[in-house]
């Protein structure tokens, strides 16, 4: 595909009210964009062609831009891609893409850039134009995988831009980044093997330490436990939201000293504080998700000392804080 000519309008115009809904995820909503950007992740197309059109395609309706533009480094790497969502376009195009100015900024910062911006580095719009006219927002941001620049991810308009882009819109196109790079590793990885089927080409699809709801539902399931260890975490059931959750208060209501309830789990080869972690992560997933209670509100009812604390210990469970993985999950349900 040759890059358009003709001046051309966007699906979806910054000035316009309608909202850019794709396959129901709204997104001029930050959650949506995450949860979007995160089944693609788990569950990304055949090819790596397909996959980064998928991320072009999106990024467009994002960002309220027409073009999106994935240029490598190296062209033997594979095309760039375009799409030009005004007019319904997509696919390779010959060269090493639009806006050279802009993706030599792009190339020796390392760094995401936008314009319309406040106080931020950015080129200048005056000195960038698309087939004769004067480009009125971009955002761009290099791919990268263990330090090694594989590329640049690239969305503008030459329609005039009437808001700044934010930081959430940067956090945004770097996690688009993060999935382009890893179709890319699974690109060489094919290549490598060439065309056979791996076990590590499919093992690439995925996001290191990120699960789907239902693994995390699976990795957090109340721990199967009997004799003693068993009476405890009914006692921890029972307590949950109501009163502490301190070994002395356990030992309490079971009739026994502290001493005596660490010495007989003990003999079960079992921890006190692991098997309480384990049931506060059984319950903090279905207060996060299910029942929708705040970060804050759910510390309190899993006796945590303090937002902090639960925030540290639920990143130790799932690699994600609480925030992130509500904002993930929480229509799930």
């Amino acid at each position: 595909m040759n890059a358009p000519t003709e001046q051309v309008s966007p699906l979806f115009p910054p000035s316009s009210n309608k909202k850019a809904v794709y396959e129901g995820y709204q997104f001029d909503q930050f959650p949506d964009r995450l949860r979007f950007l995160h089944r693609q992740l788990l569950t990304p197309k055949a090819d790596p062609e397909s996959q980064t059109l998928v991320y072009l395609r999106a990024g467009c309706m994002m960002f309220g831009l027409e073009y999106g533009f994935y240029i490598p480094m190296n062209q033997k790497r594979g095309q760039s891609l375009c799409c030009d969502l005004g007019s319904d376009r997509e696919g390779q195009i010959q060269g090493y893409g639009p806006l050279p100015s802009l993706q030599r900024a792009i190339n020796s910062s390392g760094l995401t850039i936008f314009a319309p911006v406040d106080g931020r580095l950015a080129v200048n719009l005056t000195e960038l134009t698309y087939n004769g006219l004067q480009v009125g927002g971009y955002i761009a941001t290099p791919v990268s995988e263990g330090g090694e620049q594989l590329g640049l991810l690239m969305f503008f308009s030459v329609n005039i831009i009437d808001k700044p882009y934010t930081a959430q819109d940067r956090e945004t196109v770097t996690l688009m980044a993060e999935g382009v790079a890893r179709m890319n590793r699974v690109q060489s990885i094919g290549n490598e093997f060439q065309g056979e089927e791996s076990p590590e080409v499919n093992e690439r699809f995925a996001t290191p330490g990120v699960k789907s709801f239902k693994e995390y539902s699976y990795q957090a399931k109340l721990p199967q436990a009997y004799g003693i260890a068993g009476k405890v975490v009914d006692v921890l059931q029972v307590r949950i939201g109501h009163q502490a959750l301190g070994i002395d208060h356990i030992a309490a209501d079971m009739s026994l000293s502290k001493r005596t309830l660490q010495r007989r789990l003990q003999q079960q080869n079992i921890n006190f504080a692991q098997l309480r972690d384990q049931v506060r992560f059984h319950y903090s997933i279905g207060y996060l998700v299910e029942r929708n209670h705040s970060i804050e509100h759910t510390s309190r009812i899993l006796d945590f000392s303090d937002r902090t604390s639960f925030t540290n210990a639920f990143k130790r469970w799932t690699g994600l804080s609480p925030s992130t993985f509500r904002k993930l999950f929480r229509d799930y349900v």
